[in-house]
């Protein structure tokens, strides 16, 4: 006949056994969580030669705070003169000026300034922009310290546009 007694060592062994192995499982996955993942080589379509080179690396789309932080006083100075001439505010976006070509936002969580090009010709509407960012007083290399990136719009702007480049121009990644 079973009794408690007669459990009792079993159910200490059991219990033993059960404790060893989740801490062995949470050992395990601490480990494989630490360790730096690999990804697989993947292999890339074929390019022709002048097809444009997407810009994916996310310091050149919104650079290091430290380099902002840089600026010469004067263009630090004017930078806040742009971010003072707002017309609106948006979702916490500041919007500092509109019209049916192109809408320029300065995004103060990531301290950054988007000119959002809304119909073509892509490339004159991006010299237009980058003008009136130079009628405060920058020169266009500050353009690219500020940070300023142009973005296109909608799918058929890209399609129109396949050589766009984000960054103003003269301006390197």
């Amino acid at each position: 006949m079973l009794t408690l007694t007669n459990i009792q060592p079993r159910l200490k062994i059991i219990l033993f056994a059960g404790i060893v192995g989740i801490i062995l499982i949470i050992v395990i996955g601490i480990v494989l969580a630490s360790l730096p993942s690999q990804k697989l080589p993947s292999k890339k379509p074929s390019t022709i030669a002048s097809s444009p080179t997407p810009i994916t690396n996310p310091e050149v789309i919104i650079p290091p705070k430290e380099e902002r932080e840089k600026l010469p006083i004067d263009v630090k100075t004017i930078r806040k003169k742009i971010i003072d001439s707002k017309i609106d505010e948006r979702g916490g976006d500041v919007i500092l000026y509109e019209s049916s070509a192109h809408r320029i936002i300065y995004v103060p969580n990531i301290d950054i300034f988007f000119v959002m090009i809304l119909e073509d010709p892509a490339a004159e509407i991006k010299k237009e922009a980058q003008l009136w960012f130079l009628n405060f007083g920058l020169e266009q290399i500050d353009l690219c310290d500020l940070p300023v990136r142009f973005t296109l719009f909608n799918q058929q702007l890209k399609k129109t546009n396949p050589n766009f480049n984000i960054l103003p121009d003269g301006c390197t990644a």
